[in-house]
């Protein structure tokens, strides 16, 4: 079956398609628009959710839920005959940045737009991307590299790196860059393809071979 799960401001409102290991047949419909993009994130336009059915009390208080932190998670749960619950995940994560309460005849609905990054205090602008200090250092792996700069720049947050072990610095190779999207870029460099190249004799991607994950995932704790 579909699989839907929306979590608010670390849980305190959930909707969900699947609860207790069962398939809820009465879960509000959702409608989802997400730009592919790294990392689970919104993207720069950013993301949209509407969630229908909801009461008319989630209406009202639609204002409150303006720059809480929220996840969106799908894909599908057991039930159908070809559903594979492993390809359900998280599909973005960020901050609502609006959020819109609708009321017209018998229909409600709930509008939430989702921008990247960590929600803003108060009335604060949004936080920008950090400058990331990357330094690899000559024989490290660059999965270890990459793990030990966003754990130093996202103290908060879980890292999780999956990417080709035979990827060695055949040198020292230190760098800026702005923001977690940037990190990507490393694995174009020459250098980087020439360490894959003495270290392996198969070709294979700097990332792992697997695509259901991301390669680089930060979530909050």
């Amino acid at each position: 079956m579909r699989y839907y799960r929306i979590e608010i401001d670390g849980g305190s409102t959930v909707f969900t398609s699947f609860l207790n290991g069962q398939n809820i047949r009465g879960a509000l419909q959702v409608e989802l628009d997400i730009p592919v993009a790294p990392f689970h994130s919104p993207g720069n336009a950013g993301a949209f959710v509407k969630v229908w059915g909801i009461p008319l009390s989630m209406i009202s208080q639609a204002h409150d839920l303006a720059f809480k932190a929220i996840k969106v998670y799908g894909g599908f749960q057991k039930g159908l005959p070809l559903a594979n619950p492993k390809q359900a995940g998280l599909l973005v994560q960020g901050y609502i940045s609006q959020a819109f309460g609708n009321w017209q005849g018998t229909d409600m609905s709930l509008d939430l737009i989702i921008s990247p990054g960590v929600p803003p205090a108060g009335s604060a602008p949004a936080v920008p991307p950090k400058n990331l200090s990357l330094n690899w250092k000559e024989g490290q792996n660059l999965q270890d590299a990459i793990k030990s700069t966003l754990q130093t720049a996202y103290p908060g947050m879980t890292v999780k790196v999956n990417l080709n072990g035979n990827l060695v610095a055949p040198e020292d190779s230190p760098g800026i860059y702005t923001g977690v999207k940037a990190l990507p870029i490393i694995c174009s460099r020459p250098a980087s393809r020439s360490s894959i190249g003495r270290t392996t004799t198969a070709r294979r991607s700097p990332w792992t071979a697997s695509r259901s994950t991301s390669p680089i995932s930060l979530t909050q704790r």
